[in-house]
């Protein structure tokens, strides 16, 4: 369909549609596209295409997109306000941009990147909304230098990934405070002149407001941003101001779209599936890699008289058992009952962190893979674990060596598809 935009009104496209540029221009998050250039937005996604001049746009819509035209700019005075403080400051500058789930977080990084750009910055952005990651897929913390203007993040190229194996930073806050720091120093001095920090969207509670306290403290930003609604951050961001952190409030743009849970999910599903690529099954001797995120391999192999008295107080059989002097990593077989309850008998006769595992519940959880270098190297799915001789199956496209096993506790098929959360090959701690 052909669209006419009048001069300085807004389009917003959801997808999964494309625009083609016919006559005029349209800026996007602050990027620009001219005649003959298109933008492709994809399901769940909504893209602002805001008219520089009268312009004329061919727009295809595919299954559940819209369209519809609203007047103005749907790019908020505060936005171009903060923006403007930002690319004013000392380079280098990091900021930090915090927020609520579908607030605009990753819409205001883009169009930060993006008037950077424009002003021939070099800009890098680090992504840790680890259940929307764009840079990198869900369940890690993702780097990109971005040197051309984007309108979806979806589309860069990272250069480092660090997988934290969840989809949510409220178990594994240490984990991500130190993942985030570690990235952050692979960006090679001197080479950006704005980092742009995107994190979560868990705002809420004490808990939230600590862990995004510390998460401050150690990135110690230039400047930190605060994207609300009403004043869900109010708490936070005066607790980050009084120890002397600089802080600037912006609104959400109107344009910026509610997901429910499914639409959140089919996202994180499209990122699985672009890093999962066309996986084949690969054999994986346990003796040779190194299991992390995991009470696998934190001990070592019962004898079969420990086996037995194991079996005989738990009433249980018992397929594979290590033992460690903190913890009891017990497999039973697969249609043995394990509840809570039972965890709970069993750390308080044995005195140690027990994990109960039943045969099979490996089958189909997302894995993270490293080389000795803590490089990020793909993602894989297990198939199976063979405890018996010490081997790992697991779908993925990476086909070199691989060093490093991190467990996660999303389970998810070679689609990409989510089947569920486990909890049962994660540490108690989840350090």
């Amino acid at each position: 369909m052909r669209k006419t935009v009048q001069g300085s009104n807004t389009v917003i496209l959801s997808g999964p549609a494309s625009a083609t540029v016919l006559e005029g221009s349209v800026a996007v998050l602050g990027g620009k596209l001219t005649v003959d250039e298109k933008i492709v937005v994809r399901r769940g996604k909504s893209l602002p295409l805001e008219a520089e001049e009268a312009s004329v746009l061919d727009i295809v819509l595919g299954a559940a997109a819209s369209v519809y035209e609203v007047e103005g700019s749907t790019i908020p005075d505060s936005w171009r306000t903060v923006t403007e403080n930002a690319l004013s400051r000392p380079k280098p500058c990091t900021v930090i941009v915090l927020g609520g789930i579908d607030s605009g977080k990753t819409s205001f990084s883009t169009y930060l990147i993006n008037k950077s750009l424009k002003s021939q910055d070099k800009s890098a952005i680090v992504d840790a909304d680890l259940g929307q990651s764009d840079v990198g897929p869900p369940t890690s913390i993702g780097l990109s230098m971005v040197s051309e203007p984007v309108a979806d993040l979806f589309s860069v190229k990272p250069v480092a990934i660090i997988f934290t194996g969840q989809t949510s930073a409220n178990d594994i806050t240490q984990r991500v405070v130190s993942g985030l720091t570690a990235i952050l120093k692979q960006i090679p001095e001197g080479s950006v002149d704005l980092t742009i920090l995107n994190t979560d969207g868990w705002i809420e509670g004490d808990d939230a407001h600590a862990y995004k306290a510390e998460l401050i403290r150690k990135v110690d930003p230039d400047l930190v941003v605060g994207i609300q609604r009403n004043a869900e951050l109010d708490t936070l961001l005066h607790s980050v101001e009084a120890e002397g952190f600089h802080v600037l409030r912006v609104v959400t743009s109107s344009a910026v779209k509610r997901r429910d849970r499914d639409e959140r999910r089919e996202l994180r599903e499209q990122s699985y599936k672009k890093y999962l690529g066309k996986p084949t099954v690969r054999n994986l001797n346990m003796n040779w890699i190194a299991l992390e995120y995991t009470p696998l391999g934190l001990g070592t192999s019962v004898d079969l008289q420990r086996v037995e008295a194991l079996e005989k107080a738990l009433q249980r059989r018992i397929t594979y058992c290590e033992e460690s002097s903190r913890t009891l990593c017990i497999v039973v077989n697969a249609w043995e009952r394990v509840d809570e309850a039972l965890v709970v008998m069993a750390e308080n006769l044995f005195h140690k962190d027990v994990y109960l595992v039943k045969e099979g519940e490996e089958e189909g959880l997302l894995v993270g893979l490293l080389n000795n270098d803590r490089d990020f190297l793909g993602l894989g799915i297990i198939s199976k674990l063979d405890y018996i001789n010490r081997t790992l199956k697991i779908q993925t496209a990476y086909k070199d060596t691989v060093n490093i096993v991190q467990f996660g506790q999303v389970k998810i098929n070679e689609a990409g598809k989510e089947l569920g959360i486990t909890t049962a090959f994660s540490t108690k701690d989840h350090a």
